[in-house]
């Protein structure tokens, strides 16, 4: 009497194939393969299944992805689970079930498969026209003697042999051929194990129509990747299949052969406390939390970018509303906001301090005064004076002596204007002294004199979220007080205590990052904010702003997230050597709708596609 086999099941972790790096994919497969020869028989099974996804009192249609491995041997590094429920069979139809559910099923059994499968093939499949209600994958496996391998391959040889004789090799034996070439390289030279496998592919949907439409979808993309089904049409092989009881439709191969169709692609990002951002290809919700290490993400810092109609600033508006929504007193917000956008989205709300600039007004923006406040080198501070007033080289030297010694731009006057005197009454010059103090008196007779005086806003550190914008046309003007407003921002979080959350989001920043001193200035708040939990987004239009010098490439590396949107033509190679992504992806990016990009966090990339609510679309609806 023969003994029933006793079977466990296993927890297996997915991952986004597709947008791993060729090295890790080799990893991916190499464990898989591994997994299979340690099982011996078993059967991988995912199930991808439409949900619900509560955030903030929203709902979101969603589709979980999870993945378990049946083995007949113990599995050591791999989570103990119990066997996973499916839907009871209802009704028999002639070429699909009715489940207990009352979904309508359908079950493929994969037939044959191309000698130029492409990796990954069963997890290739991406519904457009309907989303299926489930989707079940299995791969049934046993791992077999080498001598009935052997014999298999022999067997092929000969009928080459035979047929070669006649002049008659069609194209069914030549992929025979090429099958059996591709197993003697497994076992020779990479010491796979050979199985008997078999792949059964299940749909689920709410009505006969829909299952019709998924159908065609289905059948073409993975044709296409290299697998040929078909849905038997026979209500006892749809049951067999369905039940996973089939025995046709079995094939010889190898470990890696078999790994290399690699079912589990799909991500598995939800980190606790954070922030609902949208949906990956898959389905599967997006949560960040920006403070976390999880990812293997070692700071909160962001870039964002995407060009015109891309989806950014709606982006960045779900990023405010839901972080403070989500740490409530816990987290400070300050928004640079060089467009005002921001101050007119969230103008109404009551925890929001909302301040916008017009051109021409004071608004007490002492750079010397704010560098000394939030610890900027104030060798960086001389830089961007310089950089700004187009100050010769030979000055720059004795202009950071006069800064080191001053505490603010009208000391910095005096104390040249002083010296200047002296000498004048001792009957000396120094020419040097006279230029800078020439060059200088732009900073107190034209218009930035009303960015430099007046009085700051006292109570912005009042409101949680603090929104500084501008109102202005003219882009020197514009580049000068958002420069000062960072510092501001930075000056005010230096105050706060170091343990709370803190994040400053800097609009517009492309207008910025072109300049090396202003780049220089962002880039070390980026290196030194993790230090006081706080983290920074710039937002540009594209990947290629952040090339424009050594420091705003330094920006863009100190980013653990990086968030890109719809990218122009002109960013591909930026996109390919700066963001390194694969050309798969970049033509992804080129040819994205609103909100659709790569997200980048930690160890982790990712497709997304930004979700809001229509609350949220009408609210921001003019920022795009």
């Amino acid at each position: 009497m023969k003994l029933q086999e006793r079977y466990k099941w296993y927890y297996l972790e997915t991952k986004p194939y597709f947008l791993l790096d060729i090295d890790e994919r080799r990893k991916e497969l190499f464990n898989l393969a591994s997994l299979l020869a340690y099982a011996k028989k078993g059967m991988i099974y995912i199930r991808r299944r439409k949900s619900d996804y509560e955030f903030l009192g929203n709902h979101y249609t969603v589709y979980i992805t999870n993945a378990f491995l049946q083995s007949l041997e113990d599995i050591k590094i791999l989570d103990l689970t119990e066997e996973p429920k499916r839907y009871g069979i209802k009704e028999l139809g002639r070429n699909y079930i009715i489940t207990d559910s009352d979904t309508y099923a359908r079950a493929f059994i994969a037939y044959a498969y191309s000698t130029a499968i492409l990796e990954g093939a069963l997890s290739v499949p991406n519904f457009t026209r309907v989303k299926p209600e489930m989707l079940e994958i299995a791969v049934k496996f046993s791992i077999i003697n080498k001598d009935r391998m052997r014999n298999y391959i022999s067997s092929i040889d000969s009928k080459l042999a035979k047929a070669s004789r006649f002049g008659n090799i069609v194209a069914e034996l030549e992929a025979l051929k090429a099958q059996a070439a591709v197993l003697k390289k497994d076992f020779d030279e990479f010491g796979a194990e050979p199985l008997e496998f078999q792949a059964i592919y299940i749909i689920h949907t709410r009505t006969l129509q829909e299952l019709e439409t998924v159908t065609q979808e289905l059948i073409p993309q993975l044709t296409e990747a290299g697998v040929l089904v078909e849905a038997p049409n026979s209500k006892s092989l749809q049951k067999q299949l369905y039940e996973f009881k089939a025995g046709f439709g079995k094939r010889y191969s190898s470990t890696i052969s078999v790994a290399k169709l690699y079912p589990l692609a799909a991500a598995n990002i939800i980190e606790e406390g954070g922030i609902f951002l949208g949906i990956d290809d898959t389905g599967a919700p997006i949560v960040i939390n920006p403070f976390s290490r999880s990812n293997d993400r070692s700071n909160p810092h962001w870039i964002i970018s995407g060009t015109t109609g891309a989806g950014k600033t709606t982006t960045t508006a779900l990023i405010i509303d839901r972080m403070k929504k989500i740490y409530g007193e816990n987290i400070y917000i300050f928004v640079i906001d060089p467009l005002a956008n921001f101050n007119r989205f969230f103008e109404d709300e009551k925890d929001v301090f909302s301040i916008v600039w017009n051109y021409g007004e004071e608004m007490g923006l002492d750079p010397i005064a704010l560098g000394r406040e939030g610890g900027i080198n104030l060798g960086d501070v001389t830089d961007f004076l310089v950089e700004l007033y187009q100050i010769p080289g030979k000055l720059r030297g004795l202009m950071a002596n006069y800064i080191e010694k001053s505490k603010s731009i009208k000391e910095l006057m005096e104390n040249i204007r002083n010296d200047s005197d002296n000498l004048s009454k001792e009957g000396l010059r120094n020419r040097n002294l006279e230029d800078l103090e020439a060059y200088l008196l732009n900073m107190t007779t034209n218009p930035d004199k009303l960015i430099y005086f007046g009085e700051t806003p006292m109570e912005l550190l009042k409101k949680r979220t603090i929104i500084l914008g501008l109102k202005t046309n003219d882009n020197r003007h514009k580049r000068l007080a958002a420069t000062l407003l960072i510092l501001l921002a930075w000056a005010q979080i230096n105050k706060l205590p170091r343990d709370m959350r803190k994040m400053i989001i800097i609009d517009e920043a492309h207008l910025l990052l072109i300049y090396p001193s202003i780049a220089r200035i962002i880039a070390q708040i980026y290196k030194t904010a993790r230090n006081l939990a706080t983290g920074i987004i710039t937002i540009t239009q594209l990947v290629s702003d952040y090339t424009k010098n050594e420091y705003s490439k330094d920006i863009f590396q100190l980013a653990d997230t990086k968030l890109i949107l719809k990218q122009e033509d002109t960013a591909t190679q930026d996109l390919k050597e700066l963001a390194r992504l694969s050309d798969e992806e970049i033509d992804y990016v080129l040819k994205s709708s609103t909100g659709q990009g790569i997200l980048k966090t930690g160890s982790v990339k990712t497709f997304i596609q930004i979700l809001l609510t229509e609350e949220e679309k009408a609210k921001w609806r003019a920022g795009v």
